[in-house]
């Protein structure tokens, strides 16, 4: 029994132990970082990114910069992926950024009853903005009590934002 315990006592402390003793693997250092972006690269997302070539890797710093650059709002979605270089030693790490669409016009069609002028202040974004669910939902809601107001009670409005490129829409 007592053989037992002792060998149970030993195989609980042998994890530690062995990770302590012998060779460490290697820190594996950044060789590359690649934005994959179409387009220019908005200013400041490499020095948000915070990695740099000759950096030790390190998962945690590469968790923070996607928190960091999706913070500045400009991206709809942002993954990471890491490749090991040929030699083995080197890790590529390539940012793939997929832009918001911004507001490169706004369009008014169908406004025959209420105009233009009555309807932009009800738009709660304008040409140059982020496009933004929140915003357009507000703005259709504006509009709508806006003809509601003007006595048509049966109006119906659709803000429809429309790609033109990977990042520009008509709204």
């Amino acid at each position: 029994m007592r053989k037992l315990l002792f060998l149970l006592i030993l195989l609980l402390l042998l994890p530690p132990w062995a990770e302590c003793s012998g060779d460490a693997a290697p820190e594996r250092v950044v060789s590359e970082v690649v934005f994959d972006y179409p387009g220019v690269l908005p200013g400041g997302v490499r020095e948000l990114a915070g990695i740099k070539k000759g950096d030790v890797y390190s998962p945690r710093k590469v968790r923070d910069s996607i928190k960091l650059i999706y913070l500045k709002g400009a991206f709809e979605d942002i993954s990471v992926e890491g490749r090991d270089t040929d030699a083995g030693a080197g890790v590529v790490i390539t940012y793939h950024l997929k832009p918001r669409l911004r507001i490169s016009k706004i369009k008014l069609i169908g406004n025959d009853e209420v105009g233009k002028k009555k309807i932009m202040p009800q738009l709660v974004f304008k040409e140059g903005d982020f496009v933004d669910p929140a915003l357009i939902k507000k703005s259709s809601v504006g509009i709508l009590k806006l003809y509601q107001e003007e006595g048509f009670r049966k109006a119906a409005v659709d803000i429809l934002p429309q790609k033109i490129n990977s990042l520009q829409a008509v709204v």
